[in-house]
């Protein structure tokens, strides 16, 4: 069996479809056939082990043999983030906080943000291929990039909600406590202004650092992703 999680779409109870990039992946690049054992998830939590039962010009059609259902995990994290002028660094900070690990991403347009429009799609497959490297069986949710104001407007009475902002009386992420659900807000490099800050702090959220240094946004995503993890195992 190939070492490569592909990503397929459930049709039924005992079939996969694959299509795009991962069918020609696994047909053309891999030059699998009809018979061969293939791995695959839906991004919906199911490990999927297959026989290929037909190969087709845009698709091949999987056959299931296995399925196992992988939860989620007990601590979920959302980032809010503000998208860089240069999107390559937001589409680098998506990578690694996928493989890392996270459930949810939202783009938020703050005052100080650069950048008005995300290409999401574009931002999808970069999510989708990072999940299938660091074989992990949950897509993770993608949100439309919205203002600061649209998006504090929802309630987040379910969560625990950070502010991450440099801050020099503020505490360092990791004496925070975590609940099931977390969220973290991370702005632009110009920061959120002091009625962004303000805002955040009437819907509850706590301003938390990390560290001494100003980070830049997709550097600080990646930290507090991490930070996140790591103070769970520990």
């Amino acid at each position: 069996m190939n070492k490569f999680l592909f990503f397929g779409t459930k049709v039924n109870e005992t079939e996969v479809l694959i299509e795009g990039d991962d069918h020609r992946h696994c047909t053309t690049v891999l030059r699998n056939s009809v018979g061969a054992q293939i791995l695959c998830t839906d991004g919906q939590g199911h490990k999927i082990v297959g026989t290929l039962d037909s190969i087709h010009k845009k698709h091949s059609i999987l056959r299931i043999n296995e399925i196992e259902k992988h939860l989620l995990p007990a601590h979920q994290l959302h980032i809010a983030i503000a998208p860089t002028k240069n999107i390559s660094r937001i589409e680098t900070f998506l990578e690694k906080v996928v493989e890392i690990g996270i459930q949810e991403i939202s783009f938020i347009y703050t005052k100080n943000c650069e950048r008005k429009s995300i290409k999401l799609d574009r931002l999808k497959k970069i999510a989708r291929s990072a999940m299938k490297q660091s074989w992990k069986y949950h897509e993770p949710v993608l949100n439309e990039l919205q203002s600061y104001q649209d998006f504090m407007s929802r309630d987040f009475s379910a969560s625990a909600n950070f502010m991450l902002h440099f801050d020099n009386v503020a505490t360092h992420l990791v004496s925070a406590d975590f609940k099931e659900k977390n969220l973290f807000l991370i702005g632009p490099e110009g920061d959120f202004t002091p009625q962004e800050i303000e805002l955040s702090k009437e819907k509850g959220f706590q301003t938390m650092k990390l560290g001494e240094a100003v980070l830049r946004t997709e550097t600080a995503g990646i930290v507090a992703c991490t930070v996140f993890r790591m103070g769970l195992i520990s």
